[in-house]
């Protein structure tokens, strides 16, 4: 779990960044884990929308980090992502055959 933080055109009006949670295994596969996700995309777009000149969105590397943020309210979008099998875990795709028994060629 990773926390991502941003700051949108509301920090001209002095409002505090938001703070995104998702799953990931790095810092950068949470940029693009959140990066795909449409509720992402749909805040990114509302924040270009209030200006001509787009989207004044501004990553702040030095609030994100592996795991919540510890005080402070965030945006859980871990809900919004795929499942992801666990390392313990076997892809639904893949099957294991059942070992085959050898018959013998010595004419038994």
């Amino acid at each position: 779990m990773f926390t991502l933080t941003f700051a949108g055109r509301e920090r001209h009006d002095g409002q505090a960044p938001r703070s995104f949670v998702v799953n990931a295994a790095n810092l950068d596969d949470a940029a693009r884990v959140l990066a795909g996700l449409p509720s992402q995309h749909e805040w990114y777009q509302a924040d270009a929308a209030r200006a001509e000149e787009g989207a004044d969105v501004v990553y702040m590397p030095e609030q994100s980090h592996a795991g919540p943020r510890s005080s402070g309210h965030f945006v859980d979008r871990r809900g919004e992502q795929s499942p992801r099998p666990s390392s313990g875990q076997r892809h639904s795709a893949v099957r294991r055959r059942p070992a085959r028994r050898h018959r013998s060629t010595t004419g038994r």
